[in-house]
């Protein structure tokens, strides 16, 4: 008798599982705010909003990482450098690294590592206004394509 209920109840979670799933596709797909030809048309008009790409690094610091965000095409965008390190070597290359860039990027390095990569994102968030429409988290080791 336990075998068929837990046949069952597998059942019955999987079927939830693909329902809900069903109707978050059926959202998606009318979504008023996700369609395509108004997104297209707004960046033609130049409403190009402000993003915000948060780059975190943590004594893991990746150069060709920091130039893929920097090759992105988009240009109403700000890199913000979300340092965590400990190495004292790091602190010194890197904010020298970004003032010989022509990109906006901005160095921010927080004293306490409250909260590890959620503390350091928390303090990411802090640092902004709202003129950023849009938050990008790109971790140490990732490569974005120049048309992201």
């Amino acid at each position: 008798m336990t075998a068929e209920w837990e046949i069952l109840s597998l059942f019955l979670v999987f079927y939830g599982l693909y329902f809900l799933n069903a109707l978050r596709e059926i959202f998606i797909f009318y979504s008023p705010s996700l369609n395509e030809t108004d997104v297209q048309n707004k960046l033609k008009k130049g409403n190009r909003p402000l993003v915000a790409i948060f780059h975190t690094v943590c004594n893991d610091f990746n150069l060709p990482s920091l130039c893929s965000l920097i090759n992105i095409k988009y240009t109403h965008k700000t890199i913000f450098l979300l340092d965590d390190t400990r190495d004292d070597r790091l602190k010194y290359i890197l904010p020298s690294l970004i003032e010989n860039t022509r990109c906006c990027i901005k160095y921010l390095h927080r004293g306490r590592r409250n909260g590890f990569k959620a503390g350091n994102l928390n303090f990411g968030l802090s640092s902004i206004d709202s003129r950023y429409k849009y938050i990008f988290l790109a971790d140490s080791d990732q490569r974005v394509p120049t048309d992201f």
